[in-house]
């Protein structure tokens, strides 16, 4: 069944992988994940549902193959103007891989093209980080991302809002 009507209506082809049961919608090395996973996140833009949509992909995603976080990061930079939710079904997966390069794909993500729901990714890693030489890195890539060339108005005020709410 496919996540929502508004799906249905574009006339668009559903990739079988997303049709079939959970246990069965694996995006993994034997198959080509990057881009399967990058249609099927293409076809959620046009969504009315998009967290039920994005969390149908989730749920067929290995939860085990980080090799699919560089794949949702780049949608999110793509994607900037879309709510994801709050923290939404992205951001639960991906960090499932925090320790294991979560971490580094997101400072990655934030090099490339930071926007409002990766620099929240970042803030949620820092509330979270004690040791004073980390913390003080994530906060320059905070400060850069309020500097950065591609981020818009809107970017530069969430990076400054985080700034200012991490030095409180």
């Amino acid at each position: 069944m496919l996540p929502n009507k508004a799906l249905q209506q574009t006339g668009l082809s559903v990739a079988p992988l997303l049709l079939a049961p959970a246990a069965e919608r694996r995006y993994g090395p034997d198959r080509d994940m990057s881009s399967e996973l990058q249609a099927a996140l293409l076809r959620t833009t046009v969504s009315e549902d998009l967290s039920a949509a994005l969390k149908d992909i989730v749920d067929g995603l290995d939860p085990s193959d980080a090799t699919t976080v560089p794949v949702l990061l780049r949608f999110v930079e793509e994607h900037p103007d879309l709510d994801f939710g709050a923290p939404g079904p992205l951001v639960h997966f991906v960090e499932r891989f925090y320790g294991r390069g979560y971490e580094a794909e997101l400072l990655t993500s934030l090099a490339r093209s930071p926007t409002s729901h990766t620099l929240w990714m970042l803030n949620r890693i820092i509330n979270g980080t004690a040791e004073p030489a980390q913390r003080a890195r994530l906060l320059e890539v905070l400060r850069s991302s309020a500097e950065h060339p591609s981020a818009n108005q809107i970017v530069r005020e969430t990076a400054l809002d985080f700034l200012r709410h991490q030095n409180e």
